[in-house]
């Protein structure tokens, strides 16, 4: 996946453009492309998602419940083959 490619995955997540991927941007996101999740699956995947990309990397704060671009990137960056 190209660098261009996940600036592009990033920016169909972080709606306000600001840098940041939020709980809320998430969570409408997975509403939007799987609209038959009940609440519990929807909270299935925001844990899942913070769990990889929450991860501090990029001077982020870990655990903040927010992903900025830093981490996004970080977890391809890290996982490219």
């Amino acid at each position: 996946m190209s660098d261009a490619d996940i600036r592009k995955l990033f920016d169909q997540f972080d709606a306000n453009k600001n840098g940041e991927i939020t709980v809320d941007e998430f969570k409408a996101a997975i509403k939007k492309e799987h609209p038959g999740l009940n609440d519990a699956q929807v909270n299935e995947q925001v844990k899942a998602f913070l769990e990889k990309f929450d991860t501090g990397s990029g001077g982020a704060k870990k655990g903040d419940n927010i992903v900025s671009w830093a981490e996004f990137k970080g977890y391809f960056d890290a996982h490219k083959k």
